[in-house]
């Protein structure tokens, strides 16, 4: 199967992986101390802290695609937006928002695709439309390559397919 794969940088990588890592330190001694305090309840939301930053550093450190392109469509697999059918995109455009690059994809069906999707991606989703035009947007340091170059490689795999 043709696919289109994309890393984060390895910068990013080493950014992320430092942050998860704090993180994980801290939810584990706060686990302890909210166990020692009795409060059991603030143990088990640390516990979950734990949980998903243990997967975010396997994610990081086992090097696991961002961005996959495929014959389907476009899979981010960094946050809840997960795949997006060639059906659902029209085009794309690079975009820096905040002194940040994005590669939004512009949609023709963008209810349809919101309908398809759980309800907390549907909100996140939702809140791109204001400030970039489109709920779907993919931020530049999840892409080993400059986003131009992203940019010409995901027109011409979906000129192939």
């Amino acid at each position: 199967m043709n696919q289109l794969k994309f890393y984060k940088p390895k910068s990013q990588r080493i950014k992320s992986g430092a942050l998860f890592g704090i993180l994980l330190i801290v939810s584990a001694l706060m686990v302890v101390l909210r166990i020692m305090d009795g409060s059991y309840f603030t143990a088990i939301v640390f516990l979950a802290s734990i949980t998903a930053c243990s997967f975010s550093l396997i994610s990081i450190i086992f090097n696991k695609p961002t961005v996959i392109i495929d014959a389907n469509g476009i899979c981010n697999n960094t946050n809840m937006m997960g795949l997006i059918k060639w059906e659902y995109i029209d085009d794309f455009e690079v975009k820096t928002v905040m002194f940040r690059q994005l590669l939004v994809i512009k949609l023709n069906k963008q209810e349809a695709l919101l309908k398809s999707k759980n309800l907390f991606s549907r909100t996140l989703m939702k809140t791109n439309i204001n400030s970039i035009g489109s709920p779907v947007a993919i931020g530049a340091f999840e892409f080993d390559e400059p986003l131009e170059i992203v940019l010409e490689k995901i027109i011409s795999f979906r000129s192939e397919e």
